[in-house]
C-alpha cells in the first residue's frame, strides 16, 4: 500500500460524491477491472479529514465512531485507527452498499448496522482469522451477512473464489482465482516481490569489469592492506625483509614520510609490498617503523594510537592486500559517488 493510501485511511473518510447525494468529500467508485480482478474501487485523492458528519470519541489513539448524522451515505471508509464502531452507529443507513473496515477494530457494539438492508460488500483490512475475532453484537446481522473481503497484498495461495482483495495503485481489486496470477498490470516490486501479483523481481547482473566487481549496492574496487597475518605469515615471509631500512637509508623499502614536528623527522616508518607468486600482483605488505606515529606533536607511547593496539617499534609487521568494499551512494551519468566501508590512509589505492 502506498504512503498516499495510507495517509488517506488514517482519515476518517465518508465516500460522497455531490452528484450522488454522499456526505463528507470522498467518493469509492466501484467499477470493472480488466485482467486483474472483478472489481475495483478508487479512491479520490481529494479526501480531507473533515469529521463533522459523524459524532465520534477520540481517546490516544482509539477512536470510537458514535454515530453518523447523514442516514443517506453509500459508501464509507473507516480510518486505521478506529477501535471500535458504537452502538446503532450506522443504523438505519439504509443506502449504504459498501464499507472499509481496518483490521484495528475490535469491538462492533449492538445494532451498529441494523437496518443496513443494501449493505453488500464488506473490505476489510485484515486476515480471515482477525475478523472472526472481532466482538460483534446483537443486531447486526446485515453486516455478518454481507460478502467480506479480506486483504492480502500478493497474490494468495490455494485460495477460494471472492475471498481477497487488494491495491493496484489507488483501486481497491478483488483477486480472481486464475491458473496463474493475473499480469496485465504494471509491477510494484516491494522488496523483491511484486506488490500486486507476487511476481519475483527478475534479476538483472551489473555489468563487471577485470577493475571492479559489483555486488548489490556494494562495489569491490582496488585493494589495500587489511588483514594482520603477521602471526600466520610472518615468518614464511621473513626473507622478504631481510635487511631493515633506517633514517637516512631506505634499504629498498618506502617511506611513509609521516612528520614528527618536534624532532623535524620525516624517515621512521617504512612499509615494503611484496609479490610472493610472481603474477604482478601485490600480496602482502611489510610494515617497520622506529618511531611512533603520534597523533599530535610528540611521539612518546602516550600520543600514538600505535602501542595502544599492540604495535611496537623495532618490529616488522604483515598485512594482506584485500579488494576494497565501496558502497555506492549515488551514480549519475556513468559515475558514481563511492564510501569505502573501512578506514582508508590518505595514499593511493592500486
Amino acid at each position: 500500500m502506498t504512503k498516499k493510501l495510507v495517509a488517506l485511511f488514517v482519515l476518517l473518510v465518508v465516500c460522497v460524491c455531490s452528484s450522488f447525494g454522499f456526505a463528507a468529500c470522498s467518493c469509492l467508485n466501484i467499477s470493472g477491472c480488466e485482467g486483474c480482478g472483478k472489481n475495483n474501487s478508487k479512491i479520490d485523492e481529494t479526501a480531507n479529514d473533515d469529521l463533522e458528519s459523524f459524532n465520534y470519541t477520540k481517546t490516544g489513539n482509539s477512536l470510537i465512531i458514535n454515530n453518523i448524522k447523514d442516514k443517506t451515505v453509500e459508501k464509507i471508509i473507516l480510518p486505521e485507527e478506529t477501535t471500535t464502531i458504537g452502538e446503532s452507529a450506522f443504523k438505519d443507513c439504509t443506502n449504504l452498499i459498501t464499507i472499509v473496515i481496518g483490521d484495528n477494530v475490535i469491538d462492533i457494539k449492538d445494532d451498529a448496522f441494523q437496518n443496513c438492508d443494501n449493505l453488500d460488500t464488506v473490505y476489510y483490512k485484515g486476515t480471515e482469522e482477525t475478523w472472526n475475532g472481532i466482538a460483534v453484537g446483537e443486531n447486526n446481522e446485515d453486516l455478518t451477512s454481507a460478502h467480506t473481503y479480506y486483504y492480502s497484498e500478493v497474490y494468495p495461495e490455494n485460495f477460494a473464489e471472492d475471498t481477497y482483495w487488494h491495491y493496484d495503485g489507488d483501486n481497491a481489486v478483488i483477486w480472481e482465482k486464475n491458473t496463474e496470477p493475473p499480469i496485465s498490470h504494471t509491477h510494484n516490486y516491494v522488496n523483491g516481490v511484486c506488490s500486486v501479483c507476487g511476481a519475483e523481481e527478475p534479476t538483472v547482473n551489473p555489468p563487471q569489469s577485470d577493475v571492479y566487481t559489483i555486488d548489490g549496492d556494494y562495489i569491490y574496487f582496488g585493494t589495500y592492506p587489511q588483514s594482520d597475518v603477521t602471526v600466520a605469515k610472518g615468518g614464511e615471509l621473513s626473507s622478504y625483509v631481510q635487511t631493515k631500512p633506517s633514517n637516512g637509508n631506505n634499504n629498498g623499502w618506502t617511506s611513509y614520510h609521516y612528520y614528527i614536528s618536534s624532532s623535524n623527522t620525516t624517515d621512521f616508518m617504512w612499509y615494503k609490498d611484496v609479490d610472493v607468486d610472481n603474477n604482478g600482483t601485490k600480496d602482502y605488505r611489510a610494515v617497520y617503523f622506529t618511531s611512533y606515529r603520534p597523533y599530535y606533536t610528540g611521539n612518546s607511547t602516550s600520543s600514538t594510537y600505535q602501542e595502544d593496539n599492540g604495535y611496537n617499534t623495532g618490529n616488522v609487521y604483515w598485512f594482506k592486500f584485500e579488494p576494497v568494499l565501496w558502497r555506492i551512494l549515488e551514480e549519475r551519468d556513468g559515475n558514481a559517488f563511492l564510501l569505502s566501508e573501512i578506514i582508508l590512509d590518505a595514499a593511493g589505492i592500486s
